[in-house]
């Protein structure tokens, strides 16, 4: 058994700034490749969120450290990952604007009953998905909704038609 080589273990094998900067072109590009694929395939999560535990689980891997087997490596792309996330997720917070360029912007998938079909085409969202989002609340009709969104986390809000002079219930789901 070998002793420990302490120095190596510290020691990056390249600069520190490269790997910042792998670590956010990286992180840049795993966002805009889940903003391609689209939202309903993310489910519950917004696409920072996803690119953050996707990236906990590789920030020691090959595209952000290569082959260095420095800690001080290893912790500075992650430390730039956690830096981006926690800068992307203040951003979302503070306006409109930027959650709609980040996360894109909630889209309306049906008005008074009626599914707007050319929205869902480019929400990725199928008539069954929709009409599956409506069951889950115990609802069976797309008639009885008065507008459903496909919110920036993914998920379909569903807010229904009044049932005869009662308050319109807002549920969120699928």
């Amino acid at each position: 058994m070998s002793p420990i080589d302490w120095a190596r273990m510290w020691r990056p094998e390249r600069a520190p700034l490269e790997t910042v900067v792998r670590a956010a072109f990286t992180y840049g590009l795993v966002v805009v490749a889940f903003r391609v694929v689209g939202r309903r395939e993310l489910g519950r999560h917004s696409t920072y969120e996803i690119v953050l535990l996707l990236f906990v689980g590789v920030a020691m891997r090959q595209t952000i450290v290569g082959n260095d087997p420095s800690l001080t490596t290893a912790m500075i792309g992650l430390g730039t990952i956690l830096v981006i996330d926690v800068v992307v997720a203040e951003l979302v917070k503070l306006g409109a604007r930027a959650a709609n360029l980040i996360d894109g912007p909630v889209r309306e998938l049906v008005r008074d009953g009626r599914p707007d079909d050319e929205a869902m085409r480019r929400a990725r969202v199928s008539r069954q998905q929709l009409e599956a989002a409506v069951r889950s609340h115990g609802r069976e009709r797309l008639g009885e909704v008065g507008r459903a969104y496909l919110e920036r986390s993914g998920r379909i809000s569903v807010v229904f038609r009044d049932r005869g002079g009662g308050d319109e219930d807002e549920d969120e789901g699928a």
